[in-house]
C-alpha cells in the first residue's frame, strides 16, 4: 500500500484550538475526502498542539485526567 500525504490541518472545538498533521490516505486527494467518509467514526491525529501552544502532545503521551 503507497503512503500517505501529511497535511497540518487546524480544528476549532468550543472548548479547545487543535492544531495536528492528518495523513491522507494515497486513494484519497483531498481533507474532505477523509471527513466525510460515512465508515469514519473518529479522526486520527498525530503531533498535536493543544491551543496553539509549543509543547507537542504525541500518540505515546497519555491524555487521561
Amino acid at each position: 500500500m503507497a503512503a500517505g500525504k501529511k497535511v497540518r490541518v487546524k480544528v476549532r472545538t468550543a472548548y479547545a484550538s487543535y492544531e495536528e498533521i492528518l495523513i491522507i490516505p494515497a486513494m484519497r486527494n483531498r481533507i474532505s475526502d477523509v471527513l466525510n467518509e460515512e465508515e469514519r467514526t473518529f479522526i486520527n491525529l498525530t503531533d498535536v498542539r493543544i491551543n496553539g501552544s509549543s509543547e507537542t502532545v504525541r500518540s505515546s503521551q497519555s491524555t487521561r485526567t
